[in-house]
């Protein structure tokens, strides 16, 4: 009980939403018990409180931001009305996973309660990225689909639209139709795997894309694997959620054509989080 309201340690939250056998009753259970209750980090209240103090002692605000320059011809990756100070998140801390970006960065996803999800700089400067990868779905296979066939779980389909969807090739974001027409200029047949190319007769270089083969990426959730960037990204991503998290396919030249290796989670666009800055990637304002 805290000021005579019910609430749920976030310790207990932490260990048992993954629990391989009682974690998704006691998920379900957390949805319901939500709607009334919250989740308390006790802990990091007290914390927020001290720093506070500290602050108004000091006349400290922190170091000032040292923005970079971002690209001009990219839209934002993030609405600017999801961006907040990391002071004003209130909901408790469930799991958080750094990013790796390097010593002079500090940059983290946090799952907290409410179902709600940021994009964290707890740095001294400000991050600023092109299309940044936020996250892999770790090991796993593919599959092919019938026609009609549901979607299994964890799965990530394969359906390219046309010539402006973004891929990942050479370590390189780029356009499919950009992929495409260097491609060409060495080999003119040049085909998109698992897709058949409908041309546009007024301009070679737009083309729309349709599905020959369903082919999707299953993901392996882990007993006892370690939770990083590196595999989290089926924690962060549902089919037909909305989000500014987006599935960007990276991808490889071979006999096929353009073929996908593995799909990743990127924020398309220009990010820029200031220090003391996150973005809010799931759940309601």
């Amino acid at each position: 009980m805290k000021n005579e309201e019910l609430g749920l340690p976030v310790q207990l939250v932490r260990e048992w939403q993954d629990h391989a056998v009682c974690g998704p009753e006691f998920r379900s259970w957390l949805a319901t018990f939500q709607k009334d209750h919250k989740v308390i980090d006790e802990q990091a209240a007290n914390n927020k409180d001290e720093e506070k103090d500290g602050k108004k002692r000091n006349g400290d605000s922190g170091p000032g931001p040292s923005p970079k320059k971002l690209r001009t011809d990219l839209p934002v990756a993030v609405d600017p009305s999801m961006m907040v100070d990391n002071t004003d998140i209130t909901a408790a801390l469930i799991n958080e996973y750094s990013l790796p970006l390097g010593k002079d960065m500090s940059v983290s996803v946090q799952f907290r309660a409410e179902e709600k999800v940021y994009l964290v700089n707890k740095g001294a400067k400000a991050w600023t990225a092109a299309d940044p990868l936020i996250a892999h779905f770790g090991n796993g296979s593919w599959k092919v689909l019938k026609t009609g066939q549901d979607l299994p779980d964890c799965a990530v389909e394969l359906k390219f639209g046309g010539h402006s969807d973004k891929i990942l090739l050479n370590g390189a974001v780029q356009t499919i139709g950009q992929a495409l027409s260097d491609m060409r200029q060495k080999k003119p047949d040049a085909k998109v795997a698992y897709h058949a190319i409908q041309e546009n007769s007024d301009d070679v270089k737009k083309f729309s894309l349709t599905t020959t083969h369903r082919v999707c990426f299953v993901y392996r959730i882990e007993d006892g694997a370690e939770m990083s960037s590196k595999n989290i990204a089926g924690k962060l991503w549902k089919v037909g959620q909305e989000s500014p998290l987006k599935v960007l396919w990276y991808c490889r030249w071979c006999s096929k054509g353009l073929s996908p290796i593995k799909p990743a989670l990127h924020l398309l666009g220009s990010l820029q989080l200031k220090n003391g800055q996150a973005a809010l990637l799931s759940g309601s304002p």
